[in-house]
C-alpha cells in the first residue's frame, strides 16, 4: 500500500511540474496553426440562415448549430484546434495580447449564449410563417426561445455539442 502511495505522489509531482512548465512557457509554444481571427471575431462572423432554423425544427439543437458552424467554416476557418484531446481557441488573454488558450467552460457558455442569440434574431427576421398553423408557429418560437437552456443547462447536450465541435476540428 505504501508503495502505491509513493508512486501516486511521484505522478502528482510530475503533473504539477508539467503544469508549471506549461504555464511558464504558455500554450503558444505547442505549435498551434496560424489563424486569421480570434474566437470572438469568428463568433461575430457566424450567420444563421433559414435552412439552419429549419434544421433546428427537424433535427434538433446540436445538428442546427453544427450545420451553422460548417457554413461559417466555408467562409473563415474556426480558430480552434485540438491538442491531446483538449480544445484550444485563439482569443484575447490579456489586454492587447492574443494567444491560444483552453476552450474552457466560460468560453463554451459564451458560445452557446451568442449562437442562441443569433438563432433568435434570425427567427425574428423570418417572421410569422403563414404556411403553418398558429400552434406550429408558437411551438417553433418556443423552441428557439429554449435553445440556450437546452444547449447549456442540460449537461448531456453541452457535452454532445463540445464532442461534435471536437469532431469537426479533427476533420
Amino acid at each position: 500500500m505504501e508503495q502505491i502511495l509513493k508512486e501516486l505522489q511521484k505522478r502528482v509531482e510530475n503533473l504539477e511540474n508539467e503544469l508549471k512548465r506549461l504555464k511558464k512557457n504558455g500554450v503558444s509554444n505547442l505549435n498551434f496553426p496560424d489563424t486569421e481571427i480570434t474566437w470572438k471575431e469568428y463568433l461575430d462572423k457566424i450567420i444563421v440562415y433559414e435552412t439552419n432554423i429549419h434544421t433546428l425544427y427537424e433535427k434538433g439543437y446540436i445538428e442546427a448549430v453544427m450545420e451553422c458552424l460548417n457554413n461559417t467554416n466555408k467562409i473563415v476557418n474556426m480558430p480552434i484546434c485540438l491538442h491531446k484531446n483538449r480544445l484550444y481557441v485563439y482569443k484575447t488573454v490579456e489586454p492587447e495580447k492574443t494567444d491560444w488558450d483552453l476552450f474552457d467552460e466560460k468560453d463554451q457558455e459564451n458560445f452557446v449564449f451568442l449562437i442562441s442569440q443569433k438563432f433568435f434574431r434570425a427567427r425574428i427576421l423570418l417572421g410569422h410563417d403563414e404556411t403553418v398553423s398558429e400552434e406550429v408557429n408558437d411551438s417553433r418560437y418556443l423552441c428557439i426561445v429554449k435553445m440556450r437552456v437546452e444547449l447549456w443547462e442540460k449537461q448531456t447536450n453541452r457535452i454532445k455539442l463540445v464532442k461534435n465541435i471536437r469532431e469537426l476540428v479533427k476533420k
